[in-house]
């Protein structure tokens, strides 16, 4: 899958000592020169579920641990680049994901969408 080329490729880049930050510093400009194509596949609810999927199967299954303290930042940036919907953020997150580090990491954003909606209503 795209999203884990992209994900995959800052690895190659990094020393074995690198840390989390380090490694979302890298990432950063791959993501955004990649904006277009993800837009351009992730369009659907069900792509999108698909690319989520694929991300927890890269970070999880994979053993990237690295990429589990960002996560969080790296579905921001998906969110505010209109590649991914809260709806299907939220929804993954309700029924996808197991407990664990990775769902605690998610849980950060999913809160921060559950407060904006909160803070809207009370407008």
């Amino acid at each position: 899958m795209v999203i884990q080329a992209v994900l995959q490729r800052p690895l190659q880049d990094i020393s074995d000592t690198a840390t989390s930050s380090q490694l979302l510093t890298n990432l950063k400009p791959l993501l955004k020169l990649c904006v277009h194509v993800f837009k351009n596949y992730y369009r659907s609810d069900k792509s999108q579920h698909e690319c989520l999927l694929a991300i927890k199967e890269f970070v999880c299954d994979q053993s990237h641990d690295l990429y589990t303290p960002i996560i969080g930042q790296v579905l921001m940036f998906f969110y505010q680049n209109d590649i991914l919907d809260e709806d299907v953020i939220v929804k993954w997150y309700e029924t996808s994901l197991q407990p664990g580090k990775f769902k605690t990491q998610v849980s950060k954003l999913v809160e921060w969408f559950n407060e904006a909606e909160s803070d809207s209503e009370s407008d």
